[in-house]
C-alpha cells in the first residue's frame, strides 16, 4: 500500500515559509510524513546495524520476520570483521590542518602558524579524530557517515557524531544528481531538563509538551525508544538561494522546533548545512550513499544460513545410534546419554551407525562465502588478521605492504582526509562567529605555554 505524499498546500504552509511561532505545526507532519514514505531506506539502516552488531537494542522489532531469526543464527560475522578491518587500516590516522599562505607576509604566515596551532589545540579539546573514526566507521556500515559542528545555547563549540538514521533528507530533492535544499536530524530523546537549561523562556510549555494521550510521538519514533523524560525535537535548516549581498538572494531558515513551539527560529546565511559528511560509495541519485557492509549483506545473510544448516546437521546426525536385540533392551534405558542412543531391533547383531552429518561441499560453500565477501570488501585475509607477509620485517617493508593493501581503498583514505579537514574548517567558522566568546587554546611547548585568543588567530575574510 503506498503512503500517500504530504502535499505543502499554499505558501504559508511550507515550514521554511510559515509565521513565526507556527514553524512546528508543519515541520513535524512534514518530516513524519517523509520518514514514512521512505520507511524502507530508514529501515535498511536498522538492518545493517543489526546485521553489524546482533546484540544491538531493539534488533527483533527493527528486523522482524525472516530477517531477524537470520540474524540471532549468526555465528561468523564477516560484515563486523570487514568493517573493523577497513576502519583499523584507514582511520587510524591523524590529520592535521594547514593553511595555505601563498603570496603572504611574514604577518600572515605568522597568523596562520598560529592558526595551525589553535585548530589542532580545537581537535584535541573536541576529539575530533575518534569522532571522524567513528564518522568514518558509520559509513562503511550504513553508507553516509555525519560528524554536526555547531554552537550550542551556551557559546560552546560542540563536535558531535550523529547517526545517518536521525537526518531526514527528501530523496526527492536529489534525483539527477541534485543537492538537498533542506536537512532535518530528528532528535527523539531530548532531555526536558537539558531542554529547559538551554531555553529557560520556554520552560512551561516544554513542561507540558507531549504530555496528553493523543500525543503519537512514542510510537512514531518506532524502534527508537524514548524515555520517561525525553522529547522528540527537530533541528532544521534550510539553505539560503543565491549569495549573500548579492541580488535576488533569499535567506535560508534554521530552526528548533518541540511538539507545541519553536524554541529557535533565526535566518540562515551559510551555503551549507553544519555536517561535515563522508559518503562510502555515492549514489547519484540520493543523498544517502552505499555502504560497504550492504554489499556484503547478501553473502552474510546466506553464511548465517549455510552455518544454521551446517549446526543443526549436526545436532541431527553426528549421533551415534547402537542397535541391540530385545533380549538387551535394558540396555536402551541404561546407557543412554548426551554422546549417543540405543535403539532396540530384532535380528542382527549390535552394530554402531555414524552417519556423515555435512557433505565436503557444505564446508568448502561456506569458505567459499567466506572468502567471497572478503573479495567484494576489498580486503585480504592477512589485513583481516593483522599480518604482513612473510619475510617482510623492516619499518620500510611494513609500509609499503601496507600501502599495497589498502589502494582498494584510496577513494575512502581521501574521503576520510576531507572528513577531518572538513571538521577543522567547520570548527574555525564557528569559533569566527563567536569571535571574543570563542574558546581560548593553550599550546605548550619547550620555550613555555602560549594561550592564544580568537582574536590572535584570526585571519579576516582570507580564513
Amino acid at each position: 500500500m503506498r503512503t500517500r505524499r504530504f502535499s505543502a498546500p499554499p505558501d504559508k504552509q511550507r515550514w521554511w515559509n510559515a509565521d513565526e511561532g507556527d514553524v512546528h505545526k508543519t515541520v513535524f507532519r512534514y518530516v513524519e510524513n517523509i520518514e514514512r514514505q521512505q520507511f524502507a531506506l530508514f529501515n535498511r539502516f536498522a538492518l545493517l546495524e543489526a546485521l553489524y552488531d546482533p546484540h544491538c537494542p531493539n534488533t527483533p522489532d527493527a528486523v522482524g520476520g525472516d530477517d531477524a531469526e537470520a540474524v540471532s543464527v549468526m555465528i561468523e560475522n564477516v560484515i563486523a570483521s570487514n568493517v573493523d578491518t577497513v576502519t583499523a587500516q584507514i582511520a587510524s590516522t591523524e590529520v592535521r590542518p594547514r593553511f595555505q599562505t601563498d603570496d603572504g607576509d611574514w604577518t600572515v604566515q605568522k597568523t596562520a602558524t598560529m592558526l595551525e596551532w589553535y585548530a589542532e589545540g580545537m581537535g584535541k579539546i573536541l576529539d575530533v579524530h575518534k569522532k571522524c573514526r567513528l564518522a568514518f566507521k558509520e559509513s562503511a556500515k550504513k553508507g553516509t557517515g555525519l560528524l554536526k559542528i555547531f554552537v550550542d545555547a551556551f557559546d560552546e563549540v560542540k563536535v558531535e557524531h550523529v547517526r545517518i538514521d536521525d537526518l531526514v533528507v527528501d530523496e526527492c530533492e536529489c534525483r539527477n544528481g541534485g543537492k538537498p535544499r533542506q536537512f532535518h536530524q530528528r532528535m527523539t530523546n531530548v532531555d526536558r531538563e537539558e531542554l529547559k537549561a538551554q531555553f529557560p523562556e520556554f520552560e512551561d510549555l516544554i513542561d507540558t509538551a507531549q504530555t496528553g494521550r493523543s500525543w503519537s510521538g512514542r510510537a512514531w519514533a518506532g524502534y527508537r525508544p524514548m524515555a520517561d523524560n525525553s522529547l522528540v525535537a527537530i533541528e532544521s535548516w534550510k539553505m539560503p538561494i543565491g549569495r549573500k549581498g548579492r541580488k535576488g538572494y533569499v535567506p535560508g531558515r534554521h530552526t528548533i522546533t518541540i511538539e507545541n513551539c519553536d524554541l529557535v527560529d533565526e535566518p540562515w546565511h551559510k551555503p551549507f548545512p553544519p555536517f561535515a559528511c563522508i559518503v562510502w560509495s555515492e549514489r547519484t541519485t540520493s543523498f544517502y550513499g552505499i555502504s560497504l557492509a550492504e554489499r556484503i549483506a547478501g553473502i552474510q545473510r546466506a553464511l548465517n544460513k549455510r552455518n544454521w544448516q551446517i549446526d543443526r546437521n549436526l545436532d541431527n546426525f553426528a549421533v551415534p545410534v547402537t542397535y541391540v536385540d530385545m533380549p538387551d533392551a535394558n540396555l536402551a534405558v541404561q546407557t543412554i546419554d548426551r554422546m549417543g542412543t540405543v535403539c532396540v531391533v530384532k535380528g542382527a547383531r549390535p552394530t554402531t551407525v555414524t552417519p556423515v552429518a555435512n557433505s565436503p561441499q557444505v564446508y568448502k560453500n561456506r569458505i567459499d562465502m567466506n572468502n567471497a565477501a572478503g573479495e567484494d570488501a576489498g580486503v585480504n585475509p592477512m589485513s583481516s588478521r593483522g599480518v604482513v607477509p612473510a619475510g617482510i620485517d623492516s619499518g620500510v617493508g611494513v609500509r609499503e605492504a601496507r600501502m599495497q593493501s589498502t589502494t582498494r581503498f584510496q577513494p575512502q583514505e581521501k574521503d576520510f582526509e576531507q572528513l577531518e579537514l572538513d571538521v577543522f574548517w567547520h570548527i574555525v567558522d564557528r569559533c569566527k562567529d563567536l569571535g571574543a566568546a570563542a574558546p581560548e587554546v593553550t599550546k605548550k611547548a619547550k620555550w613555555g605555554a602560549r594561550t592564544m585568543k580568537w582574536a590572535d588567530v584570526d585571519m579576516g575574510e582570507a580564513n
